[in-house]
Formats: structure tokens, sequence, C-alpha cells
């Protein structure tokens, strides 16, 4: 655990929220909050990235609006697929870089958030880390060429 401390300090990443699908899916039709509001408030676009061997149909039953039947599937095809690894919220603060992306500052206050599925605590927090390092080199060229800036899943102060 503390090497995976030193990780997620070194590349200023925290997780958010942890949900370990083994310990919540049980029959499927009485969720635990956490995994019933990932599943109710994600989306299609965050399921099938986090997913991606989850049959279509299955995925467009979250956009029919009936979220206890689409649970319950959800969680049966995760139950018969063996998903039962980590889902985790990572989250990283939007950093401020200088003109020449050397230096940085950066607030708690706006942060980005993004959800990975791992069959191991291991490959989830390798995945967090891939997001945080695609994230910082995105923020350092938008500084170095401020014409390359763009929105973000921005959280706290922003939405």
């Amino acid at each position: 655990m503390k090497d995976i401390f030193n990780k997620l300090d070194e590349a200023t990443v925290r997780m958010e929220q942890i949900i370990l699908i083994a310990g919540m899916i049980n029959d499927g039709e009485c969720l635990p909050d956490p995994l019933r509001n990932f599943l109710e408030e994600e989306g299609k676009k965050t399921l099938q990235r986090c997913f991606p061997d989850a049959p279509a149909s299955l995925l467009e039953d979250a956009d029919d609006g009936d979220y206890e039947v689409f649970r319950e599937h959800f969680a049966e095809w995760m139950y018969e697929s063996k998903k039962l690894g980590f889902l985790i919220q990572f989250a990283r603060p939007v950093m401020r870089y200088s003109d020449n992306a050397k230096s940085s500052t950066y607030s708690w206050g706006y942060y980005a958030t993004h959800w990975v599925y791992g069959d191991t605590l291991e490959a989830a927090v390798t995945e967090g880390l891939e997001w945080a390092a695609k994230r910082e080199a995105k923020e350092k060229a938008e500084a170095i060429n401020p014409s390359r800036k763009s929105k973000g899943n921005r959280k706290g102060g922003a939405a």
C-alpha cells in the first residue's frame, strides 16, 4: 500500500471512490449505493470505457431510464463475466503551468475525475496513473502553446 501511496502522491492523484465489485454484487437486486450510483449516474460512455466487452444491447438499456432493470442486468453480466475487480474514480487537480511548463500551481478546488476498472487493484491504479500522465502532458502542451487549450471535465468550483 505504501508503494501505491507514493505513486499517487508523486503524480498528484487521489482515489475519490473505490468499489470492490466482488464485495457488492451479490444477487444484483440490492446493490449498495456506491455501485448503484455509478451505474445510474456515469452514463454509457464511461461504462463502455470501463467495460469495453459489455454487450452493446446491455449498454443501450442504460439509456432507457429504467435503472432498476438496467442495474440488475448489468450486475448479472458482471457476475457472469467475472468482472469482480476494482472500479475506481481517480481525481487530479487542474494544474496551472508556467509558460515554459517547468513549474505549476494547483488547488484541489478544481479537479478532473476519471473512472477505471481493473481486475486487480494494481491494474486499476496503473490505468489511473496513465490517465493522470496523459492529463499532465496535455496541460503542459497547453501551457507552452495556449492556442491548444480546451475545456476539461472539472469538478469542484466548475463542473
